[in-house]
């Protein structure tokens, strides 16, 4: 996969390899976003913080590598922070720094934590001199999120939370300042047991939109000790008081995603109105060093929104894609087709397009959406009402000898909502993402489709529906990380066979 076939929505480096997200923030109507990068190649190493920034989420303007690599430190995955109050004097009131928390690992492979601050707006940073500033003597010690916690009592400090991955557990340690910090409790384990944790995040949402209901989500991403296990994410809802986490009785231990490529992911700190926006890295440890794509190597999930709702059985995390369709789909080129029981409907799609399910089911019917279809495969999304699962098998989907469990079909349950399922699928190049069940269901699969893969199809044993169908436009981002809206993908939709309806817009 060349550079022209890289994706358009989902971020990538221009060069060399990139996995976690990191240091996510919103500042001054910027979203930054830090990433695990390797300046030196495509496959994971020199680890250090690659930078990018964006106005919309969706386009974005890679800049120069933000925290360098050295032969005595490795820089692993953290958080930043905007420090408003200058907590830690490492700026001032009237310019407040950012300030990094990042995995310091040494020659050695101790694992501690250390601080770099931005006096700029987060494009220049320098180390602190008094690095490290919370040693465990660990080789697993990583991974800090650092956000602000309120008490009731209006108290403010700061918190952070990182992983003893081995152990299966979230240590919570608390700061008046980023610099000095205390251990306050811990998390864990629990789970499965042949994997480590990485990659934890807290946070407050509202329960149905109630500001005065909130319960804290926890994010833990959890990776196989041995090949025979993937990588993966978990959410456990429950209370937090500055000090502890405390499992809802109602809450259980439940997947983030139901894809195979979706690790990692926090949420952006400083978003406007207390939006939890996520990003995630649509990777898999077992099979990302050998994805077929040059010169870069490592893609990005779409950004989500969150929220949280009440279900019989507990809590659902919500996921809502963060995306304009105004902006960045080409309305004059919509194409709609129509879900017909025993005729499929066929179109030229392209690769890179975001389409909407509204399917009213039949009785006992099989629903069965192609996507990057061509002559030696596809993406298959299905859905059976019978079991009322959602699957999305990529055994055919191209380049799927990565490793033995890259060929694979993942589902998951998915009811009807009176009678009607209702998706919306982002197809862009190699990544495919569902948004199901109102958004309390996601898939993220990776897909290495050849060339010609561009057919769209959809199929019913019965029941009726429609797919429409919008083309992704081309970015180009200005030289300040904001987004202009370019030329059309390269391929878009037409009507194929006479199949489909040309929506003139």
């Amino acid at each position: 996969m060349s550079s022209d076939d890289r994706p358009l929505i989902h971020f990538t480096p221009a060069r060399n390899w990139m996995n976690d997200p990191n240091g996510l923030v919103y500042d001054r109507g910027v979203y930054h976003l830090f990433y695990q990068y390797n300046p030196f190649g495509n496959s994971w190493g020199n680890m250090s913080w690659g930078h990018a920034t964006s106005r919309d989420l969706t386009s974005w303007h890679e800049l120069p590598v933000a925290i360098a690599c050295t032969p005595t430190e490795q820089i692993y995955s953290g958080s930043v922070v905007v420090d408003s109050l200058n907590t830690s004097e490492l700026g001032s009131i009237e310019s407040p720094p950012l300030v990094a928390v990042y995995t310091r690992v040494s020659p050695d492979g101790i694992q501690t934590q250390a601080l770099a601050f931005s006096t700029d707006g987060g494009y220049a940073w320098e180390k602190y001199a008094g690095n490290p500033v919370l040693d465990r003597d660990s080789p697993d010690f990583r991974d800090p999120k650092v956000f602000r916690y309120t008490s009731p009592t209006g108290d403010s400090t700061w918190i952070m939370v990182a992983v003893e991955a081995t152990l299966r557990q979230v240590l919570i340690y608390s700061s008046q300042n980023l610099r000095d910090w205390i251990f306050e409790s811990s998390i864990g384990p629990f789970g499965p047991e042949d994997v480590v944790w990485e990659c934890p995040d807290l946070f407050a949402l509202p329960v149905d939109g109630d500001d005065e209901r909130l319960m804290w989500v926890l994010l833990v991403s959890t990776n196989g000790v041995g090949d025979a296990v993937d990588s993966s994410m978990s959410y456990l809802v429950g209370s937090f008081d500055g000090h502890s986490f405390v499992v809802d009785p109602a809450g259980s231990w439940t997947p983030v995603d139901h894809g195979r490529d979706f690790y990692a992911a926090v949420t952006f700190s400083g978003v406007p109105d207390d939006r939890r926006i996520a990003l995630g890295w649509a990777g898999n440890w077992q099979y990302a060093s050998e994805t077929p794509t040059a010169p870069w190597r490592g893609v990005m999930s779409s950004p989500r929104e969150l929220s949280l709702t009440r279900t019989a059985g507990g809590f659902a995390l919500i996921q809502t894609p963060v995306l304009d369709l105004e902006s960045v789909s080409v309305e004059s080129e919509t194409v709609r087709m129509p879900i017909v029981s025993g005729s499929p409907s066929t179109t030229i799609a392209g690769r890179r397009y975001v389409l909407t399910i509204d399917w009213q089911a039949g009785p006992d019917s099989i629903l069965r959406l192609d996507v990057l279809a061509g002559t030696h495969g596809e993406v298959t999304i299905g859905y059976d009402t019978a079991t009322m699962t959602l699957s999305l098998d990529r055994r055919r989907s191209g380049i799927v000898d990565l490793h033995p469990g890259f060929a694979t079909v993942n589902e998951t349950s998915v009811p009807l909502r009176d009678g009607r399922l209702s998706l919306t699928v982002i197809v862009d190049e190699c990544v495919v993402e569902i948004f199901a069940d109102e958004g309390a269901v996601t898939f993220t699969d990776l897909a290495f489709a050849p060339a010609d893969a561009d057919v769209l199809r959809v199929a019913a044993t019965s029941g009726t529906g429609t797919v429409t169908v919008s083309p992704l436009r081309e970015p180009r981002c200005d030289a300040e990380g904001g987004a202009e809206r370019g030329r059309v993908a390269k391929r878009s939709p037409r009507v194929a066979d006479g199949l489909g309806e040309f929506i003139a817009g």
